[in-house]
């Protein structure tokens, strides 16, 4: 028998077995020795083409810590179209989605 039963829209969108449906967070990791400017803008612009509600972390890392900045302005449909667009811009594993179960 069925060992997990989700919605497809769920199985489609690649969460996590036992995520509570729609992502909490759009989290991407940009390194410290990428040109601000530029990854910046690419990622705004990535972020505009999949507008929704999930809203978008960026984690910058630098030599000795990691800065994390919320992007106020910037919130997303966390699809696997995102997460191959900005894997494209940064490389793979730079997007995570994260699920959070609703108490």
């Amino acid at each position: 028998l069925a060992e997990e039963i989700r919605p497809l829209e769920q199985a489609v969108a690649g969460a996590p077995p036992g995520a509570g449906g729609t992502p909490q967070a759009c989290r991407i990791r940009v390194g410290g020795d990428a040109e601000p400017g530029a990854v910046v803008g690419a990622l705004e612009r990535a972020c505009q083409t999949h507008p929704g509600a999930v809203p978008v972390f960026l984690h910058v890392r630098l030599p000795d810590h990691e800065v994390v900045i919320r992007a106020p302005r910037l919130a997303v449909d966390a699809s696997a179209g995102l997460v191959a667009e900005v894997e494209a811009l940064l490389g793979p594993g730079t997007i995570i989605l994260e699920y959070g179960r609703r108490p």
